[in-house]
């Protein structure tokens, strides 16, 4: 069995040393989007208006700030550490949380994660890692992902904090984003599944790519030429239309 495991990783994509893996689990991921994610998306979309659904993406958005100023304090950004906590004032203060005012204000919005702050601390080759039920990932940020759930402080608060009620926010939060934005992640994957003779090697490479251009975008880092295509930033292509009914 080990040897068949070492031969599969030796004949694996370089970067991409659990292939054999990742396939299967990409494959497994597919069918839970197409059977389950995907409809239950269609009818969330369906049953609620639009401004209940914008109005829960600003509220995702608000919870999410915290976590992202610790990260932009331990990469040592005070420049978009600021940003983000005015961010977080104004939405909190002028948007009660559900609107958001900080981008009228003019506020600059910088994401990042810890996935990031562990290529600012010189973890920036990674393999391509396919996370059951998340979908395309890499090693390094899939660890990423772990410790932004073990350090989130509203995550925290709300497990651990005075009412001690909820004991995963963090799955609550990830079920509702993932339920507002399945009608752009299908189309996304139809797209891309339409236009490549690989539809895996096809969402790795464009997983990789974007993700590249993100890492060396957070720093302030030179481009690489390959990525050129995938300067755009991915939540454009979550269109207004994704809170319409169809």
């Amino acid at each position: 069995m080990v040897a068949l495991c070492l031969a599969a990783c030796s004949s694996a994509t370089p970067g991409d040393r659990f292939e054999p893996y990742n396939r299967t689990m990409f494959a497994v991921n597919n069918t839970f989007y197409d059977y389950v994610l995907f409809p239950l998306s269609d009818v969330y979309v369906f049953i609620t208006p639009h401004f209940f659904r914008k109005g829960v993406d600003n509220i995702l958005e608000t919870i999410s700030l915290p976590l992202r100023m610790v990260n932009f304090a331990l990469q040592a950004q005070p420049e978009k550490f600021a940003d983000t906590t005015g961010r977080l004032m104004v939405n909190l203060v002028w948007g009660l949380g559900v609107f958001d005012a900080a981008t009228r204000v003019g506020v600059p919005n910088h994401r990042t994660d810890f996935g990031k702050t562990m290529y600012g601390w010189g973890y920036e080759n990674s393999d391509f890692f396919v996370i059951p039920l998340l979908g395309p990932s890499t090693i390094r940020d899939t660890i990423g992902t772990g410790v932004d759930v073990a350090i989130n402080p509203v995550d925290n608060y709300l497990r651990f904090g005075p009412n001690n009620r909820m004991t995963s926010p963090a799955i609550a939060q990830g079920a509702l984003g993932a339920l507002s934005h399945g009608k752009s992640a299908k189309r996304l994957l139809r797209e891309i599944k339409a236009s490549s003779v690989d539809f895996y090697a096809g969402v790795r490479s464009m997983h990789m790519q974007k993700r590249r251009h993100d890492l060396r975008t957070n720093f302030g880092r030179p481009q690489v030429a390959e990525d050129f295509y995938f300067s755009m930033d991915m939540d454009d292509y979550y269109e207004e239309d994704d809170y319409e009914k169809e």
